[in-house]
């Protein structure tokens, strides 16, 4: 015979769309179980030291909410632990696309978050095998099951067939390529199954999140320089005159999305790539030389600015502003300044012509005139 511990979770969602914001709570309720009764009863020894209240102490844990999962943005989410006590807890965890984060609400020290369940097997529904004949209408929604298996046991999940709008964030509890998770079970060989299904969806009022999202949710510049998939492969060898370059990728300063570098240089006859910081005094001022090759040059020349070793992404946008740098801007990565500036110097200025070819690398301060030259002919 089966034990059987009933456990509640409830899912906050809060999608960010382009046109407005919507807000969902998902209640989930589910139940773990065991293969056998020895399962179980080996499962729950570690609860002995918690004496005669041990019964009581295990109906906190599993009987109040679990976690909220917030969808932020189209690429992160905020998870809110609920442990042994009823309403939130002083420690929100934090996922996006590139790394994971704990805060503590108290300090505000954020670190490093290492969820064991948000395996890479489970994010991608290619790591996953249809079963048609479960499929199964959840909240009025027509769900796909999928099952993925391994050697420690297998996951199921049931997707709705709606598409999320904008979702880039693959979290198995909740999204697979974009889908949202409607049900799902998980079995542990020689252990425990557990299984949760959506019961309810409700609009909520998202104004009591409000504060603690504009306080905690400041991106961190330091994973904007962190390395991109995509140029994995591509030369890490220094650009050189007369050598074609690579299409290497960059993260866009002032959207949520990748800049490719030909993108660029196709669009007119010659493309500046300028790589400065706010805090590089030499390039403010070369800066205003920049402005004057756009104004002069305008039908025929790009200009594309790498950001490097800045703290703060909100002084970098407003000295954008405030300086009128009218033109396309990225970030760095430690192997774009190997590529572009191996030698660490700032301002560095590369001048490239449409067929990707380098015409000239130096500074726009002291070589203002050879590179008027390349832009005349």
């Amino acid at each position: 015979m089966k034990n059987k511990l009933i456990t509640i979770l409830t899912l906050l969602n809060y999608f960010v769309y382009s046109q407005s914001n919507s807000a969902f709570e998902i209640e989930f309720r589910g139940n773990v179980y065991f293969d056998s009764q020895k399962d179980s009863l080996n499962y729950f020894k570690r609860y002995e030291h918690l004496g005669s209240n041990w019964g009581t102490e295990l109906k906190e844990r599993f009987l109040t909410p679990e976690k909220q999962i917030i969808l932020i943005k189209k690429d992160s989410i905020i998870i809110e632990e609920f442990p042994k006590k009823v309403g939130p807890s002083k420690t929100m965890f934090i996922r996006n696309k590139e790394q994971n984060d704990m805060l503590d609400l108290s300090s505000g020290k954020k670190t490093k978050w290492n969820n064991p369940y948000v395996t890479a097997k489970y994010r991608k529904l290619r790591n996953y095998k249809r079963t048609p004949n479960e499929d199964k209408t959840i909240l009025n929604e027509q769900c796909e099951a999928w099952i993925s298996e391994s050697k420690n046991g297998w996951n199921k999940i049931w997707i709705s067939k709606k598409r999320l709008e904008k979702s880039e964030l693959e979290y198995p509890d909740l999204i697979v390529n974009g889908f949202l998770v409607l049900k799902r079970t998980k079995h542990i060989n020689g252990s425990r199954n557990v299984d949760f299904e959506a019961k309810s969806i409700k609009k909520i009022n998202i104004s009591n999140f409000k504060n603690v999202l504009e306080k905690h949710m400041e991106i961190d510049i330091k994973t904007k320089y962190l390395p991109i998939n995509e140029n994995i492969g591509l030369s890490e060898k220094p650009i050189k005159v007369g050598k074609r370059i690579d299409n290497y990728a960059f993260r866009n300063v002032f959207n949520n999305d990748l800049i490719k570098l030909y993108d660029i240089t196709k669009q007119k006859k010659y493309t500046i790539v300028e790589f400065w910081g706010t805090w590089c005094i030499p390039c403010l001022i070369a800066n205003e030389k920049i402005k004057e090759l756009q104004k002069t040059y305008e039908d025929k020349l790009s200009i594309f600015s790498i950001n490097a070793y800045d703290r703060n992404i909100n002084k970098l946008k407003k000295v954008i502003e405030k300086k009128q740098m009218n033109w396309t801007h990225g970030y760095s990565t430690e192997k774009l300044l190997k590529v572009f500036n191996r030698k660490d110097t700032f301002p560095r200025l590369v001048v490239l012509n449409n067929e990707n070819e380098v015409l000239f690398i130096g500074n726009p301060q002291v070589d203002l005139d050879k590179i008027k030259t390349i832009l005349n002919n």
